[in-house]
């Protein structure tokens, strides 16, 4: 397979990766009791309304990124109050972990039942970019800086006038954010985790999978 394709093959999977992502927040969020994403029509599976093109060339040229930030307002919750925030924010990482570890249960099911159709062309590669994809962009968003998910979390606990500090600095550290993501830096830091992450989930689905055949 040609390197063209595989990189054409990777854009629907980065829509769908980040389409989830953004519907989990947005759900979380409407089950919570705060209708503001429903209301923008970001309670959606239409990648066109979550995508972020400079977040989606980062996931096609590194494997991680971002899309647009689904709107929340905690304000509005009408369950587990300010805490609300927490779940909405760990709502898309999780989304793309479970997206992850089930296209891992059926590469290892295929190896088990199917070798040759992993071995032998395109479905092994497009069931490990999915699941490559899922992951990076989990823990690239697991980060604690404005305006990633691990941010939200992070003030969630912070004091007041440090979570203040946070809120003002957001530009900067962002703009930090992206100079370490496009030299590089970034992703040695966070690969250690990744790998970490896939090897984990592969040990388990091969537990799993081998309890079953």
């Amino acid at each position: 397979m040609s390197l063209l394709l595989q990189k054409l093959i990777t854009i629907p999977l980065i829509l769908i990766c980040l389409t989830v992502h953004e519907f989990a927040h947005g759900f979380i969020a409407y089950k919570l009791g705060d209708t503001t994403a429903k209301e923008m029509g970001r309670l959606s599976l239409n990648p066109i309304r979550h995508v972020d093109w400079i977040g989606a060339f980062a996931m096609f040229f590194l494997g991680f990124g971002w899309a647009k930030p689904v709107p929340v307002n905690p304000y509005r919750f009408t369950k587990s109050g300010s805490r609300g925030i927490i779940w909405v924010s760990l709502a898309g990482p999780l989304s793309n972990i479970v997206l992850a570890f089930v296209a891992i249960i059926v590469y290892v099911v295929l190896v088990y039942t199917a070798p040759n159709v992993i071995l032998g062309g395109w479905t092994g590669m497009i069931i490990t970019t999915f699941a490559s994809l899922n992951v990076g962009l989990a823990v690239f968003n697991l980060i604690p800086i404005p305006p990633l998910d691990g941010s939200k979390v992070l003030m969630y606990f912070l004091p007041y006038n440090a979570k203040c500090r946070m809120e003002q600095s957001q530009n900067m550290l962002f703009m930090l954010l992206m100079l370490a993501s496009f030299s590089g830096v970034l992703g040695r830091v966070i690969n250690p985790v990744f790998r970490f992450l896939i090897n984990g989930m592969v040990e388990i689905a091969d537990f799993l999978v081998k309890l079953i055949i």
